[in-house]
């Protein structure tokens, strides 16, 4: 066996998570204190990680990346020599796109990737479409890839008739699926891949990273809504349950792991966020105190809470706007004397992990 052959199926063993030749097992590896169990960790976990881990697969996997195309395009493109996937592709007034798949003198694909269930602007998709290699093609697509389904693409990305001709929602849930599909009859090297790449983003990329301790701490007021019959405060004391707009004017666009309450001046409770779901326009559906008159302007996350958990002294919320909101660690809210300490703390300690 000749060296080079010996070193691809030293990786496809690392890569199927086995054992190394001589039969020891494998050092542990850690960076910035962080356990990295995948090469793709080495990437971060931001969405430039995300699309520079679908951009590989891409390249190395030509099943997984006639399968993407066929989705993209809703037919099977004729087979040829030249295909070029780019990431971080940048174009003058046309900006940097995530990921290009350019297929010369047949078809183009720009993929603008979000975590959770943000949305591009109609001004980066309307640059993408000005670039040069998408303008040639002959067959276009602007590809929309995050967490949101294809109706709720459709309703809320206001682009102008031309960009919606040519645009693709793409979930991450799809892609997941399909790489996992084409795993099971690559060969072994095209197999290892897909499926550490997978497992990879299905811890990234799955709404909300389950083992986080942040907790999304916000305010809530201490009436009731004229025409309501139930207050703020009821909604997450008696009924657990708790509701938001999703990702604009601050919101979070990924669901929190956990929900921090404050009201008359302190921090009251915390509750884990058990599920949720997205509503559109009706809250009365979700909560039938609530008049059906009551519409949404924006869609919403609606969770169910779990059971509180009370700090044990106060924790005041001196310091923060009314209204104000923040992210916190869970331990430092319940070690702190105030909301603003427990901030403090929490995004000294992230700093000081990513140095």
């Amino acid at each position: 066996m000749d060296s080079r052959r010996a070193l691809e199926y030293y990786w496809i063993w690392i890569l199927d998570g086995n054992i190394v030749f001589d039969g020891t097992e494998k050092a542990e590896l850690t960076v910035h204190q962080r356990t990295v169990s995948s090469l793709y960790d080495l990437l971060g976990k931001n969405e430039n990680a995300l699309t520079a881990a679908v951009g590989w697969m891409l390249h190395e996997s030509p099943a997984f990346l006639d399968a993407v195309l066929t989705e993209i395009f809703s037919h099977r493109l004729p087979k040829q020599e030249s295909r070029i996937v780019r990431l971080q592709s940048y174009e003058g007034d046309h900006g940097y796109t995530d990921i290009e798949i350019d297929l010369p003198g047949t078809a183009c694909a720009v993929i603008e990737a979000k975590k959770g269930w943000q949305l591009p602007s109609e001004d980066q998709l309307s640059k993408y479409a000005l670039r040069k290699a998408f303008q040639s093609a002959p067959n276009r697509r602007l590809v929309v890839l995050n967490e949101c389904l294809p109706d709720y693409v459709d309703a809320h990305l206001h682009i102008a008739p031309a960009l919606r001709r040519m645009l693709k929602p793409m979930r991450w849930q799809w892609l997941i699926s399909r790489a996992e599909k084409t795993a099971s009859r690559c060969g072994n090297r095209e197999k290892g891949l897909l499926r550490q790449m997978t497992g990879w983003l299905r811890g990234h990329v799955t709404m909300r990273a389950i083992d986080s301790n942040w907790v999304y701490v916000v305010s809530i007021g201490s009436g009731t809504p004229r025409g309501w019959k139930v207050s703020w405060i009821d909604i997450v004391e008696k009924k657990r349950r708790y509701f938001h707009s999703i990702g604009i004017n601050g919101w979070p666009a990924e669901p929190p792991n956990y929900m921090g309450f404050r009201y008359h001046g302190k921090l009251q409770s915390i509750h884990f966020v058990e599920s949720f779901e997205v509503i559109h326009h009706n809250l009365h559906e979700a909560l039938a105190e609530i008049p059906v008159s009551e519409k949404l302007d924006t869609p919403a996350f609606l969770y169910n809470l779990g059971p509180p958990i009370r700090p044990t002294h106060a924790v005041t919320g001196k310091g923060l706007y009314p209204n104000g909101r923040c992210w916190c660690m869970l331990d430092t809210l319940l070690t702190c004397k105030s909301i603003v300490q427990a901030r403090n703390l929490s995004h000294n300690r992230e700093k000081r992990v990513e140095l």
